[in-house]
């Protein structure tokens, strides 16, 4: 395979041949390093394990609390709703 790179400058342009197995040996490459950064960040990201058990539930008290939260907000904007619905 032959490849073309014009230079947007001056206009020259250069070529190389690149037979069937620099392109496997390059897409190889770019496939392997793409599966070892995943893979490392993957492995960096769950190392980590400070995560303890009263972080946990605190986190899901405080879910909990919003939750509550939320609801009630729903609740005051459909009596809103109702309310200004009546008035029509």
């Amino acid at each position: 395979m032959k490849f073309i790179i014009v230079s947007n400058r001056s206009g020259r342009h250069h070529s190389f041949n690149a037979n069937l197995m620099v392109i496997s040996g390059l897409v190889l490459a770019l496939l392997a390093s793409a599966i070892f950064i995943g893979f490392s960040s993957y492995k960096y990201l769950n190392y980590d394990s400070s995560i303890s058990p009263e972080l946990v539930v605190k986190w899901k008290h405080e879910m909990e609390v919003q939750r509550r939260y939320v609801e009630r907000l729903k609740q005051d904007e459909q009596l809103k709703h109702q309310a200004s619905a009546l008035r029509i």
